[in-house]
């Protein structure tokens, strides 16, 4: 019976202009008490209609501390309402360039300076995993996106780990891959005070009674450098930095061809063929380079057209496969057994070329930071 009876809503508060100043009103104060997905509620009416009492219920995200929210792929009208309200400035999508840049710095990392001791320490055959691993990371990261799209409001590794498990999977899923994310923060700035360590060995600071050496000092500076990145959370912006951190690596491939073939410091080792005492070394370099899952489901979700991720990945895994064998056979061939764990400090500090490829190897993990973050 109360069905038939037209429920009432704000209208009645008497004229269009006081009915709207009045919902206006109230939304903005309870926009800090209430989630985006509750607001609309003030526009409906109070009690449901037949139609809607035979529509199914919808499902909740899977986000267990976080407000239920729809799945990205759609946009959020509510959100973008109360993003009004509060003052905020919406989230741009990603086109497709803006992806595959976000895709290949992530994956193109400081992992192409180890390519060529990888290459030592497994030898030639060993190049072979190096391709199995961008056929299984490619297909993976495809098996991703299908997860992601198999039921709605699955967005991240936690929303996965939670359908699949439930809880426990969640709660699993979520501390391996914060763990993982962490390791990586911590590995780029000691990666950046070593870096600027070798190029200011004398640098520290003496500050009242406390003493900081050069790697501490650069530790501290890169991370008061790097802390403004962090605060971007919008991929399409961030795909500006990603722009230089695939610069960056380019530049570090080309100083090391411009040394072999321009400068010709150039050993001609021939290499071994096969060292399996050292293969294990040169499976977990390789794998290394592809460690790039933790932050495809971000990519996926700021696209602005889904159906294009699949081509996202193979566009970046193509070239960063490329440049990461190029890498490999052109260091090994030139320096042989004497191969250092990263080709930058086997190259002549007196040329150029490598003065180039040092400063860029500084300025290459800034460009990663804020998408492990």
């Amino acid at each position: 019976m109360l069905s038939s009876v037209q429920s009432p809503n704000l209208g009645f508060l008497g004229t269009p202009n006081l009915s709207r100043l009045s919902s206006s009103f109230l939304s903005s104060s309870l926009v800090r008490r209430h989630t985006p997905e509750v607001l609309p509620g003030l526009s409906k009416p109070f009690l449901p209609t037949v139609e809607d009492e035979k529509l199914p219920p919808k499902r909740r995200s899977s986000h267990t501390l976080l407000p239920p929210r729809k799945s990205s792929l759609r946009p959020n009208e509510a959100s973008f309402r109360a993003s009004q309200l509060m003052h905020e400035v919406p989230l741009r999508r990603c086109s497709f360039g803006q992806a595959v840049l976000n895709g290949m710095n992530v994956l193109c990392g400081v992992g192409i300076l180890s390519t060529p001791y990888a290459v030592k320490e497994g030898g030639w055959a060993g190049l072979s995993i190096l391709l199995l691993f961008a056929v299984l990371s490619f297909y993976t990261g495809l098996l991703l996106r299908y997860c992601l799209d198999s039921e709605p409001g699955l967005e991240t590794y936690p929303d996965i780990g939670q359908a699949a498990f439930g809880t426990t999977g969640r709660i699993a899923i979520s501390i391996i891959l914060y763990v993982e994310l962490y390791a990586s923060c911590v590995e780029y700035i000691i990666l950046e005070s070593d870096n600027l360590s070798s190029l200011f060995p004398n640098a520290h600071l003496s500050l009242g009674g406390l003493e900081l050496s050069s790697h501490r000092l650069f530790a501290l500076i890169s991370t008061l450098a790097v802390l403004p990145t962090v605060w971007l959370r919008d991929l399409s912006v961030l795909s500006y930095l990603s722009a230089g951190g695939v610069i960056a690596s380019v530049l570090v491939v080309c100083s090391l061809f411009w040394v072999g073939t321009v400068d010709h410091v150039n050993l001609h080792s021939k290499g071994s063929t096969l060292n399996l005492g050292t293969l294990p070394v040169a499976l977990g370099l390789y794998g290394f380079c592809y460690s790039g899952h933790a932050v495809f489901p971000n990519i996926y979700s700021s696209m602005e057209k889904p159906h294009q991720f699949p081509m996202v990945l193979l566009t970046s895994f193509g070239i960063c496969t490329l440049m990461y064998a190029g890498v490999a056979v052109m260091g090994y061939s030139m320096f042989g057994e004497s191969t250092e764990s990263q080709f930058t400090l086997n190259m002549p500090t007196d040329l150029l070329a490598s003065k180039i490829a040092v400063w860029t190897t500084v300025v290459n993990p800034f460009t990663k930071y804020p998408f492990s973050v």
